[in-house]
């Protein structure tokens, strides 16, 4: 079972590697069968009234999802002959255009060392792959050529240069959007001369507002770092968090905060996430496989009022082997689960600056000072 149907409304032009791993588990290890979730095909006329439309990435990985169920039947054929079949049969004279578009969309992907997940956020990839590298003009160029050259084809072809330009404009449109937040640190023992934030947004969204207001301070001492974050909340009597199980890998559930760190300086390297929810439960587990328990010494306190709570955390620097003066920048997620605002089951998560919390390299900067 795999994962590799693209979730996001951004190419991501995977069927090289899928190609090459089914080779390796066919020829090597005797696999005869496998399956992959994939994202539906779903747009506003047909997804039932569900928020997601789960379209927007066909307009943009309609031929990686032929490419890989191509491949699953028999991935010994050659990838540039089917992404160049797929392009002649479904852009026909538009074609060499969209190719244009596609080509250096694909060589950016795989010149960067970043991690590639399933259900990265569109904006997010498209500042990476796009814009910083300078691609932006090259591929409106491209498109601008196909939208020309489909006007003589069937009304299918300019259809989905159409609905391809639209993902494209969307993503100028949001261009800059999720710029890394970054917060300086001061050296006091003062709250009130702490470095605060209350950039919170939903998980993973452009700007999108939560139900209740966060904000978060953080100073140091050169040898532990203080977060403190103030919860507001317009029905606190509804805050709740179940029985945690201590021996749970998973973390807390129900409201709560958490502070999720690196431990160097590589953005796809080590993490650990300190929780607490609002009963004083605590836990903290390392991004390891599988994920563990995480042995370091390190406070939270909890205050409940008329207004929401505040959580205290005093993280030792050593503990988690960091250091104030040769660990200058801190990779750093804040974190907050809002549990009692929707149905049982569901959840609103907000983080600073709309980032998510499984990939690092949208986490916000803390600057010691």
């Amino acid at each position: 079972r795999e994962y590799f149907g693209d979730g996001m409304a951004f190419p991501r032009p995977i069927a090289p590697v899928v190609a090459r791993d089914l080779r390796y588990i066919n020829s090597e290890l005797g696999v005869r069968s496998v399956f992959a979730e994939t994202t539906p095909d779903l747009g506003p006329s047909n997804s039932g009234g569900k928020k997601r439309v789960c379209s927007q990435s066909w307009d943009v990985s309609a031929m990686e999802y032929w490419m890989l169920s191509r491949i699953m039947w028999n991935p010994f054929q050659d990838v540039d002959k089917l992404r160049a079949e797929y392009l002649r049969r479904s852009y026909r004279r538009a074609a060499p255009a969209i190719a244009r578009f596609y080509k250096p969309i694909i060589d950016a992907f795989y010149a960067s060392p970043a991690k590639s997940r399933f259900d990265a956020n569109q904006y997010q990839e498209s500042m990476r792959y796009l814009f910083k590298t300078g691609l932006e003009s090259k591929c409106r160029d491209a498109l601008d050529e196909a939208a020309r050259l489909a006007a003589g084809e069937p009304p299918a072809v300019a259809r989905l240069v159409s609905r391809l330009r639209a993902r494209f404009d969307d993503w100028c449109a949001h261009k800059g959007d999720f710029e890394r937040q970054e917060l300086a640190v001061p050296q006091t023992k003062d709250w009130a001369k702490a470095g605060e934030s209350d950039m919170f947004y939903l998980r993973g969204s452009v700007g999108r507002t939560p139900p209740e207001h966060s904000r978060v301070l953080v100073r140091h001492d050169t040898k532990t770092l203080f977060v403190r974050f103030r919860c507001d909340d317009s029905t606190p009597s509804r805050l709740r968090a179940p029985k945690f199980d201590p021996s749970s890998e998973i973390g807390l559930e129900g409201d709560g905060v958490k502070v999720i760190f690196g431990l160097d300086g590589n953005t796809n390297g080590p993490t650990v996430s300190v929780s607490c929810d609002v009963n004083g439960n605590r836990c903290d587990v390392k991004s390891v496989k599988p994920w563990r328990k995480y042995s370091a010494e390190w406070k939270a306190t909890v205050s409940r009022d008329k207004r929401g709570y505040t959580v205290d955390f005093e993280l030792p620097l050593k503990s988690f082997g960091l250091d104030a003066e040769r660990n200058k920048n801190l990779d750093i997620c804040f974190y907050r689960l809002i549990q009692h605002e929707v149905r049982p089951g569901k959840r609103k998560i907000a983080t600073w600056g709309g980032a998510d919390p499984r990939q690092r390299r949208t986490w916000g900067i803390l600057k010691f000072e």
